[in-house]
């Protein structure tokens, strides 16, 4: 491969633990292998891929999506964009395995209730669980992952987790980041909903206008009722880029 592309790196996929025990030997991972590329790397040893590594690192398989479990992707991808040294991993995998099956009813077929049904007759077979490991199901609708993994792959993120409010008047601040190499903000939005007990009663439209891999801090002048308690409050943040398209949803705020 080399001979016929030497600008092409090589990267060998590899058992977490095999990885483990080799790579400072490197009795079985050659000078040549450009890419480090362990799978499935717990926080701590992530951290510790940071630190000692000496070359690029891609977990080619970093986050196994069984059923509906997101496994860990918000705290690991922090991880990974923290580093230079990592760039980045691939989640397995972007879609279920199934075939589509027919059956009189859910009664004739063993564990019906593993299987995702789109109708009363129709089923997709993904061999009990084997095939269970998408983040859409087997005819591409989304999983509640797709969105939780759309929302942390997005290259403008809040910092901003919880709030702190107060009756009356006030100023919300958030801290957006962008997180693009070379373009702006300039030309996105941010659009902002205050809901009180599940219905919006304020909101607004601010302009995004970061340079690339920078945080701009954006105020939101609120005004609360004078009276909090009760009642149940969530800051509804979204980003939309200048073709509308929302890249980005967020509830920053819950309290009572």
């Amino acid at each position: 491969m080399k001979e016929l592309d030497p600008t092409r790196p090589i990267c060998f996929p590899t058992v977490g633990s095999y990885f483990d025990k080799n790579y400072q030997q490197f009795l079985e991972i050659p000078a040549f292998m450009e890419i480090f590329s362990p799978h499935y790397p717990s926080n701590s040893r992530v951290r510790e891929h940071a630190e000692k590594l000496t070359r690029p690192v891609i977990f080619t398989e970093y986050a196994h999506q069984l059923g509906l479990a997101s496994d860990r992707v918000q705290e690991q991808w922090e991880l990974f964009y923290a580093s230079p040294r990592i760039a980045g991993g691939a989640i397995w995998m972007f879609q279920d395995q199934g075939i589509l099956r027919s059956a009189t009813s859910a009664a004739n077929v063993p564990t019906a209730a593993k299987y995702v049904w789109p109708d009363a007759t129709h089923y997709y077979d993904t061999a009990g669980t084997d095939g269970m490991d998408g983040i859409v199901y087997s005819d591409r609708t989304p999983q509640v992952d797709y969105w939780q993994v759309r929302k942390v792959y997005s290259p403008v993120q809040i910092s901003e987790r919880s709030l702190a409010i107060k009756p009356g008047a006030q100023e919300m601040i958030l801290h957006v980041e962008n997180r693009h190499d070379f373009r702006t903000l300039a030309g996105m939005k941010l659009e902002w909903s205050l809901q009180r007990n599940g219905k919006s009663f304020q909101g607004g439209i601010a302009a995004l206008n970061a340079a690339a891999r920078q945080t701009e801090t954006i105020p939101l002048k609120v005004a609360l009722p004078q009276t909090l308690q009760g009642e149940v409050f969530a800051l509804d943040v979204r980003c939309v880029d200048d073709k509308g398209r929302q890249f980005y949803g967020h509830l920053c705020l819950r309290t009572r």
